[in-house]
Parts: structure tokens; sequence; C-alpha cells
């Protein structure tokens, strides 16, 4: 029942394509690769959301590109086209999916929102600094980001949404910003996640938001905490037992070792 659950709430066999969006043009950005982009306001203020290159095949729906983006990626705050500067105010869903040759990536302060999928599977990329602008985590961000070593998050954040984080196995450590919901499976199958530091303004864990994070021995938990949802600490068995009792005080459904949960994440 427990293996159901895992794999039916994080949707993580990859059943639902995302959105197909086409580019209007395309441009090199200062790091030397090709970008494309969706121009999402054609009156002022201009701007533009970076999406990839191409739609994918009917088998699989993800992104495609003909030469993926590698390297350090400079995304740039504006672009021009037809004589128009346009802002650039978000990275489209899926927009680098799969380009595990991306070893770096800089977001300027201009983006707000960063869609599902955007960095998935970007296995290259080590570090990543998300800007202040940006308010939201959404599900898969930066899903099986194998290589990402750390993040700096702004002050801010008010959700990470559903596996935003999962299975980035090289995370050692997470600093939550402020206020911060935590989704379902945000942060689960960090494998060598150690601590996670967690400010007293966060209200809610969701279930499984830490699940099989092996290495996991030291997490602060808010005192004012009014959720810490089902198996959000199981398969942590590392977890100091001061830690543990705290986690069980709120939900003893939280922590504990389920072998059903031990399957290696869907890689599609």
């Amino acid at each position: 029942m427990i293996k159901k659950v895992f794999i039916i709430v994080l949707v993580l066999t990859v059943v639902f394509a995302p959105k197909v969006w086409a580019y209007d043009f395309s441009a090199k950005c200062a790091s030397g690769q090709t970008l494309f982009y969706k121009i999402i306001s054609n009156s002022e203020p201009y701007k533009v959301t970076v999406t990839y290159e191409k739609e994918g095949n009917e088998a699989n729906g993800w992104a495609y590109y003909s030469t993926k983006p590698s390297g350090n990626l400079d995304i740039p705050e504006s672009v021009t086209y037809n004589n128009i500067t346009y802002s650039v105010t978000a990275i489209g869903e899926s927009a680098f999916y799969d380009c595990s040759g991306l070893t770096g990536v800089t977001i300027p302060n201009t983006i707000k929102t960063i869609g599902e999928y955007a960095f998935g599977k970007c296995s290259g990329i080590t570090s990543v600094v998300i800007p202040e602008s940006i308010t939201k985590m959404e599900k898969y961000v930066f899903w099986l980001c194998t290589g990402l070593t750390s993040v700096k998050f702004p002050n801010y954040i008010s959700s990470f949404e559903d596996a935003a984080f999962f299975s980035c196995t090289s995370l050692t450590s997470v600093k939550i910003p402020e206020y911060s919901n935590i989704g379902i499976g945000a942060f689960g199958y960090c494998t060598n996640l150690s601590s996670v530091i967690i400010p007293e303004s966060v209200r809610k864990i969701e279930n499984l938001a830490f699940a099989c994070c092996h290495n996991l021995t030291s997490v602060t938990i808010p005192k004012k905490i009014r959720k810490i949802g089902d198996y959000a600490f199981s398969n942590c068995p590392k977890l100091d037992k001061k830690i543990v009792k705290k986690i069980k005080g709120k939900n003893k459904y939280a922590v504990g070792w389920y072998d059903d949960l031990e399957e290696e994440p869907t890689q599609q």
C-alpha cells in the first residue's frame, strides 16, 4: 500500500507529458548557447519566456533540441528581436529538460517563474543560485539533478512543490527559506543530504518530504509546525533519536522504515 502511495503521489513515472510550446524566435546568449523564446507580451511591457526548440515525440512528450545547451549557461535579463527589446521573465515548463551537458546556470532577477521540469534531469549542474525574484519552486523543477551539490535560495519562498528536488543525490545540506511549505516528496531520495535547517516560520512539511534521505542526521523542527505529513522522514535511519522523538510527537507515522519505498527513482 505504501509503495502505491509513494508512486501515485509523486507521479514520477512520467505518465503525463508537459504542455507543448512552440518558440517564436531564437538568439545567442552571452555564454554562447542558442536559447529559444516564446513571446508572452507583444505590447509594453514586452516579455518573453525561455522555452525549448521543438516538441518531443508522442511517446515521451519531452522537450527536444537538435543541439542541447551545454556548459555554463547565462540566461539574459533581456533579448532583442525585430528591434523590440523583451524582458526575459520566465523559464518555461521543460525548457532544459534532460540537458545533462549543462554544468551551471545563472538566473537573472527578471525571472519571476520557473516552470515544472524546467531543469529536470540536468545531471551536470553542480550549483545554482535562485534569485530573490522567484517566490515558488514548481513541481519537479530540479528533479533528478544528480550532480547538484548546492542550492542557494532567496530569503522567501512560499512553497516547494511536489518533488521539486527529488533525487538530487549529491545535495549534502539545505537551508529552507522563511515561510515555506515543503511539498510532497520535495527532497525525497536526496540520499547524501545530511543536514536540513528549517526556520521557525515554516508551518507545513508534507508527506514523504524527506523520505529515503539515508544520510540525514540533523534537521531543525520548528516549534510551531502545524503539520508533518505521513512518511515525511521515513527511511532516514541516521536521524538523531531526539529529533525522531520530536517528529513522532507531531505525527507517529512520519518516521520509520518501509521496504516498499526502497525502489530506484524512475529515470525515464
